[in-house]
């Protein structure tokens, strides 16, 4: 029997602990049940060696009786202990050092649960239990044994007897006593439900009370004076109707509704932990779902994007913009809390993914799926299996900064710049095909030989007076007398020390020890191959299987005729490589590996760079290293690390490797400069990197027998048959001639390319997802990554339907109209939010444990109803806010008996009435802002940063924004998980670590301390009473019009005379000072529950 692939016992034998028992009864029970390949000797030495060390330290934890089996493991049976728990059989007869049990008691090093728990056993038990193991473990105890407890996951038996798994039924609508009440079908279900408790319906709410509810509902702001009014003067029956579709068709709708979203996918700006280091780019998240909202894209289509936005074959593109929407919703994975420095990188891969799935499964399935991590599902019909198949798709994807591109500026672009390199092409094709290259390569070496043939290099006059008299061009001439005098060491192994060598310009004893260091270079390179491991190269010149790219920028170069687009030789793109230069400096773009496991300590890369090009490592899916090397030292190179000042030469990713061989890890070389970065070889390497690798072309001269007008010829012939030649390359690349020298022809479009290439227009980066490699997970036994179970396939969730599917593939399974609760979990949200509370009050758990729908015939037909309106998000809540249940008023039915809604309907579940609801606290602040007029109605863009007071310290902190926001919406203001807006928080607003689809709705005193004493609300209050001043001169009328604009009423004469009479006492207490009294009473005015609570 094999040993288990982990060394460790890992929980199997957990808390081992128990109470000794009467031996003698169970030695005679043993004996009845004695194995018959048991002896006596061995028999004997099992019952008084053996039995009595598992009574003592194993049975409490590990034996039927036991009140729970931990890890799975039974000890008191030998079928107990073959079969074994979550890590495997406990022993291996025979193998002392293979069995877990004998790591266990030894407490071996690196083993998770050494056993007993509390202290190590003593050195003789220690040395009975081996020596037990080694006699081939003797048990007379065959027969198998099974805990009471256990109580076997029947997947199937939860599926079909809990009420979220059937699929929706259309009903029909119930019949009502009072038929003229109801005005939309759901009416009819809410009615019926309330006449067969004995109960009727609240009476309609005035109609200030409603326009005051529904703006607020749907906007998240207050109505004006002038649109309450319009409401209450239109007699139409359409009234009701056209407040709504105004509300529904304004940009604050939006805003109001993402961020609702948003507190089911935990959005943050920052990852928390102990520095807070930003998430970049996440308000190109926020930006899109408001987008989304306002546009009213189909649900099933907002879903599909999310779960698998940059796999859509046409993506939804911004209407105006023309870029692609999909792909950023996929951002909403990546909103993870997240440590620069965990000790364990594999465990913060786990609990991130934890984290992940959770959202997942409570966003839009209303599913717990988090819950069986470690087991099977206590109560839903999830199994482990599911929950690790599901974490399948993310191993097989991987974070990404995707490049947008606004009005297609970039691609557009790049087709320009292909076309005019594309003529050049034709010109050089064209030129070289009539023998017309205005160029005479072997006149200037011939020139180079006779001003060289003297001891010392000649002088300009020299060069002029050759070049006149052989027509030559003077620069180009110094060009090739500069370059073939070079005597620098480097240059000696160089293509020009052998051009010169071949040329006769150098003296032919050079030859030998040229050829000296191609061969030891060679030898070198040699030995490097056989002891090394290719990873990649692209000398197919087309990306290898597994790898992929973002952005427009990194591009495989084949053996076609290639133009640099700049003035930089060293950017002229190479043959068999993958160059992010090749359409200018101004593109940008990542080139991603395939997943590999690592090997070696050491990754060698043969590349070419200039400054501020990135080239990292992301080991097992961790994204921090690059705010902290904490561990991770060596795994990335940026700056002068990564700049090969635009030469080819090795760079290294090594550091801390070594501690993670085994790991799996993929490379990212990402272009976030105006210069280029080129990838020609990548190894895996115990050894350290080449000190060089041969130059093919120094071969090739040296071996043309000194006949370079031969190797010119050949050059010509390959230009014009469209193809590159390393010669003329070389060439190029030196700076000894240009195209244009070359073939004057190609001078103007490669000038145009290179014009266009400086215009390239940068972009504008989203968090997004990528497809990764395909990678099967494993089931992590108790949740533990250190103890793999069973190999799987990705998929999604077995009750749903799942199969070995793609994420794409997947993701169409959860938006199905025949998945049961996708529809009715996206419904319940938009009812929780509208009426305070869902029809299934726990909007995020659909299961079992979850409580079960109030109006469970509504919610089915609310859900097909859905489905049936092309998942529009904006027709259901249509639906819902104009139906008479809405319009209820808050308190009950006058002539409804109070005894018996305290027995029939004391929650209000069944909605004999509209519950009264605190504003959100975002609603409060916005609020605030729009009364006082200080509101500022831009939209999109970046996030103003939070307002610190003095008490928000700490790592990481930022600076600090302005007390009002800048006058934005809370949308837009930073949320900073370690500096949350403490105005905000005080009233619930969540903290973004897990999905909230229901908020808490607290009444604590720090909410009237916040309103009383809060900077941001004195100074609004101030900002109002002015302009409420400035713009009304009539105090009564002031008063009128101040109450209306917070409270959304209009107060009786009473109220007046009292807030007169406060004004006029606040006056004298201000020593005449009146502006002050009225700043005093618009501050009241906010602290009183008609301003921040929904009637």
């Amino acid at each position: 029997m094999n040993r288990p692939t982990n060394k460790t016992i890992n929980k199997t034998l957990h808390y081992c602990f128990a109470i000794p028992f009467v031996f003698a009864t169970l030695a005679s029970v043993a004996f009845a049940q004695q194995d018959e390949t048991v002896d006596a000797d061995q028999l004997s030495f099992f019952e008084t060696k053996i039995r009595p060390i598992l009574v003592e330290h194993c049975y409490e934890c590990h034996s039927a009786d036991a009140e729970d089996v931990e890890a799975g493991l039974l000890l008191d049976s030998k079928p107990g202990w073959m079969t074994g728990g979550d890590s495997g059989p406990a022993i291996i007869p025979g193998d002392v050092d293979g069995s877990l049990i004998v790591d266990a008691v030894r407490y071996t090093e690196n083993v998770v649960s050494a056993m007993p728990p509390s202290s190590k056993m003593s050195a003789d038990k220690i040395a009975a239990i081996e020596q037990w193991v080694q006699m081939g473990a003797p048990d007379p105890r065959t027969e198998a044994k099974q805990h009471a407890a256990t109580d076997a996951f029947d997947l199937r038996e939860r599926f079909e007897t809990h009420w979220s798994w059937r699929a929706p039924v259309r009903q029909e609508l119930p019949s009502v006593r009072d038929s003229q009440w109801p005005t939309q079908p759901l009416d009819h279900f809410i009615l019926s439900a309330l006449e067969s408790a004995k109960l009727r319906p609240a009476t309609d709410a005035d109609r200030r009370t409603w326009i005051r509810r529904v703006t607020f509902d749907l906007t998240g702001l207050p109505p004006t004076l002038a649109e309450i009014d319009a409401f209450v003067a239109d007699e139409s029956p359409q009234a009701y109707a056209r407040v709504v579709d105004r509300l529904l068709d304004s940009k604050q709708f939006g805003e109001k509704w993402a961020r609702h979203w948003m507190d089911l996918v935990r959005y943050a700006e920052t990852y928390g932990h102990e520095f807070d280091y930003p998430i970049d780019h996440a308000t190109e998240y926020r930006d899109y779902l408001i987008r989304a909202i306002n546009a009213d894209v189909p649900y099933d289509q907002f879903v599909l994007e999310h779960i698998a936005g940059d796999l859509i074959e046409n993506p939804r593109r911004h209407p105006t913009d023309d870029f692609n929407e999909s792909i950023i919703g996929t951002g909403f994975w990546y909103l993870h809390e997240a440590t620069h420095a965990p000790t364990n990188v594999l465990q913060n891969e786990a609990d991130i993914m934890a984290n992940q799935i959770d959202v997942f499964g409570k966003a839009f399935l209303g599913l717990t799926i988090a819950c069986a991590q470690c087991h099977d599902h206590k109560f839903d019909a999830i199994s482990t299996a599911d929950y690790y198949a599901l974490t399948g798709y993310l191993h097989s994807s991987c974070r990404q900064l995707y490049p947008l591109d606004p009005h297609r500026e970039i691609k557009n672009s790049a087709n320009a710049i292909r076309q005019q390199l594309q003529q050049a092409g034709n010109a050089v094709t064209q030129s070289a095909a009539s023998s017309n290259l205005s160029y005479d390569l072997p006149a200037y070496l011939e020139a180079c030989k006779t001003l060289l043939s003297g001891e010392s290099k000649p002088d300009s006059a020299a060069i002029d007076t050759l070049a006149k008299q052989q027509k030559l061009s003077a620069e180009h001439l110094t060009r090739w007398v500069d370059l073939l005098t070079k005597q620098h060491d480097a240059d000696k192994k160089s293509p020009s020390a052998a051009l010169a060598i071949a040329s006769h310009l150098a003296d032919s004893n050079q030859i030998a020890p040229l050829q000296k260091t191609q061969a030891a270079i060679s030898k070198q390179w040699q030995e490097f191959k056989d002891t090394s491991t290719l990873f990649a190269d692209f000398d197919s010149g087309a990306l290898p299987s597994g790898w992929t790219t973002s952005g427009i920028a990194f591009q495989a170069v084949d053996q076609s005729l290639s133009f640099p687009t700049n003035k930089d030789a060293a950017s002229f793109p190479m043959a068999g490589t993958v160059d992010s230069g090749v359409l200018g400096g101004r593109a940008r773009g990542i080139l991603r590996s395939p997943t590999f496991t690592i090997t070696t300590p050491n990754i060698h890369i043969r590349m070419r760079s200039g400054p501020g090009q990135t080239v990292r490592l992301v080991i097992d899916n961790y994204q921090m290293a690059h705010f902290s090397a904490l561990l991770f030292n060596g795994t990335i190179m940026k700056g002068k690390e990564a700049d090969t000042d635009g030469q080819w030469a090795w760079r290294s990713i090594s550091g801390d490797l070594k501690k993670y061989l085994g790991h799996n890890a993929y490379l990212e070389f990402i272009d976030e400069s105006d210069r280029s970065i080129a990838v020609d070889q990548i190894w895996f390497s115990e050894r350290g990197s080449p000190r060089a690798s041969p130059e093919p072309l120094v071969d090739t001269l040296l071996q043309q027998d000194a006949d370079v007008s031969q190797r010119w010829t050949q050059a010509i012939a390959a230009l014009a048959s469209g193809n590159r030649d390393d010669f003329v390359e070389w060439m190029l690349q030196q700076g000894v001639v240009t195209w244009s020298d070359l073939v004057p022809q190609a001078t103007e479009p490669l000038a145009a390319a290179a014009k266009l290439a400086k215009q390239m227009p940068h972009p504008r980066y989203v968090v997004a997802m990528a497809q990764g490699s395909f990678e099967k997970p494993h089931i992590y036994i108790r949740g533990s990554h250190t103890n793999l179970g069973d190999e799987l396939t990705p998929r999604f969730l077995t009750a749903l339907g799942g199969e070995n599917e793609s994420r794409l593939e997947m993701a169409q399974r959860v938006v199905d109209p025949a998945n049961p609760l996708t529809s009715r979990v996206f419904v319940n949200r938009l009812w929780h939010h509208l009426f305070g509370r869902g029809l299934v009050e726990t909007v995020d758990d659909f299961g079992p444990q979850g409580r079960p729908p109030s109006h469970p015939k509504l919610l089915d037909q609310l859900a097909l109803d859905f489905v049936d309106s092309g998942w529009s998000m904006k027709q259901a809540i249509r639906t819902m806010v104009l139906s008479r249940t809405y319009r209820q008023a808050s308190v009950a039915h006058p002539e409804l008996d109070s005894a018996i809604v305290s027995v029939a309907d004391p929650t209000n579940r069944l909605l004999h009435r509209m519950s009264v609801r605190r504003l959100p606290a975002e609603s409060i602040r916005d609020a605030i802002l729009a009364i006082s007029g200080r509101l500022d109605s831009r939209m999109f863009g970046p996030s103003v940063a939070t307002h610190r007071t003095a008490y928000m310290t700490g790592r990481g902190a930022r600076g600090s924004g302005p007390l009002d926001g800048d006058g934005r919406r809370s949308i837009y203001l930073s949320i900073y998980r370690n500096f949350l807006n403490p105005f905000l928080t005080t009233f619930d607003m969540p903290n973004p670590f897990g999905p909230k689809g229901r908020r808490s709705e607290s009444n604590v005193p720090a909410q009237a301390l916040a309103l009383m004493n809060d900077p941001f609300v004195v100074e609004q209050a101030k900002l109002w009473s002015n302009r409420a001043i400035q713009q009304q001169s009539d105090e009564r009328q002031r008063i009128i019009e101040m109450v209306g604009a917070a409270h959304g009423e209009i107060p009786t004469d009473g109220d007046i005379q009292r807030y007169l009479d406060f004004i006029e006492a606040q006056t004298g207490a201000y020593q005449g000072d009146r502006s002050k009294a009225w700043a005093d009473f618009a501050h009241a005015l906010w602290n009183m529950k008609a301003f921040y609570f929904l009637r």
